[in-house]
């Protein structure tokens, strides 16, 4: 998936294949929760920014929403808070067809294959991510 949007101040540079599972390096302070910022900014429905919510209606519509086949990135910030197994067989599921991008702090949690790593790399202009 190639997006590369200008902001405000900062362009949003994502260059990673077109589907898949792929995992946010789990340090602190990369910039994870600062590009689901911005994706949500963007009001773009290609894209869903999932965040952790206990609301059991929100997740459910959350879950609706990334199954719109409209819907071709979904990042998942915080993953660690709120995975299941239901949650990981359906974000297994969805990276079929999906880029899914996952943050999550403890890799074991997830029990799926991923497909690889993403490197975010953020400068005063530019978050880039490959």
């Amino acid at each position: 998936m190639k997006l590369m949007r200008k902001m405000s101040n900062i362009t949003i540079d994502i260059s990673i294949p077109d589907k898949g599972l792929f995992v946010m390096g789990d340090d602190s302070s990369i910039g994870k929760t600062y590009l689901a910022e911005l994706l949500q900014a963007l009001e773009d429905d290609r894209i869903a920014v999932v965040t952790f919510n206990r609301d059991k209606a929100v997740q459910k519509a959350l879950i609706e929403h990334i199954s719109d086949p409209m819907v071709k990135m979904v990042l998942m910030d915080r993953l660690d808070l709120y995975i299941n197994k239901e949650l990981t067989e359906f974000i297994s599921k969805m990276s079929r067809d999906k880029v899914i991008l996952i943050d999550i702090k403890n890799l074991l949690e997830l029990d799926t294959q991923v497909d690889g790593a993403v490197v975010l790399l953020l400068t005063e202009e530019v978050l880039k991510v490959f």
